[in-house]
């Protein structure tokens, strides 16, 4: 059986992985201080492509404390249906960009990957 070997990452997936990932609370990008790293792995080649920081019991109390603000402000009052389409274009995003690492990490072209 002959396994094709992975493609390199694109410039934009190479861009995103090469970068510093911090934890996204209360709308910036937060330092984490204390805490080491989790290794982000290429199932495809059991490379170390990325890492993201691990977050203590301090930063995950800033999460939730932000997030029960924002569900008590301008969120709770916005309407359902701004609610939803804000949702459904955050997903959208997340989709088109997991589907650029996916198709990398299996080796296929976006288009097969989803035919």
């Amino acid at each position: 059986m002959n396994i094709p070997s992975p493609r390199p990452f694109s410039r934009e997936v190479a861009g995103f992985l090469a970068q510093k990932h911090q934890p996204f609370i209360g709308g910036r990008f937060v330092e984490v201080s204390r805490g080491g790293e989790t290794p982000v792995v290429d199932p495809a080649t059991g490379q170390m492509i990325a890492s993201v920081p691990d977050c203590d019991a301090d930063v995950i109390d800033c999460a939730v404390r932000k997030t029960r603000e924002a569900l008590s402000g301008p969120w709770a009052r916005m309407r359902p249906v701004n609610r939803e389409k804000l949702i459904l274009d955050l997903a959208d995003g997340r989709e088109h960009g997991r589907a650029v690492l996916d198709s990398h990490l299996e080796s296929k072209t976006i288009i097969a990957r989803y035919a």
